[in-house]
């Protein structure tokens, strides 16, 4: 309603936050013996998110994440395991040291899970506010990047997760 400046929610929407949305759904269910959803679904950002967003450092990443279904009640972000955690957010840089690679992600513990209903997320970008660094070996635990590491992953990505 353009004459008041009104928000006029329609049937589809989920209120302030959601008006506007990416919806996604998966009809596979590939659940292990123990449990865990094998076959988790990501946003992957699109390319104009990809490539050298060093001058972010700093500044904050903000979304919005709603689920239309689904049981949260156990959800896996109570894992508080370094060495396996469920990242709410993950970025990659593929030509990060010296093409081997830095995968840093934020653990979804961090912001105190999820639980379906819309949640606002607004998670800064600094290496010093929960960032975990994939060792690239899984016997060993995620650790705190370095800020240098941080800046290099946000001058090169190569792929973004939500």
């Amino acid at each position: 309603n353009y004459a008041n400046k009104n928000v006029i929610y329609e049937e589809i929407s989920r209120g302030r936050y959601l008006n506007q949305y990416i919806y996604g759904s998966d009809d596979a269910v590939n659940v292990s013996s123990d449990g865990i959803d094998l076959e988790r679904w990501h946003f992957l950002a699109p390319n104009k998110f990809l490539g050298w967003h060093g001058i972010l450092y700093g500044g904050v990443l903000e979304f919005t994440l709603a689920s239309f279904s689904g049981d949260f009640s156990n959800s896996d972000s109570t894992i508080t395991s370094n060495k396996h955690p469920t990242n709410l957010v993950q970025i990659e840089c593929e030509k990060c040291n010296y093409y081997r690679g830095i995968t840093i992600g934020y653990p979804l513990v961090a912001v105190g899970g999820f639980d379906g209903n819309v949640k606002l997320f607004q998670i800064e970008l600094i290496e010093t506010k929960g960032w975990m660094k994939d060792p690239r070996n899984k016997i060993m635990s995620w650790t705190a990047p370095t800020k240098c590491e941080f800046i290099q992953v946000l001058s090169g990505i190569s792929s973004l997760k939500i």
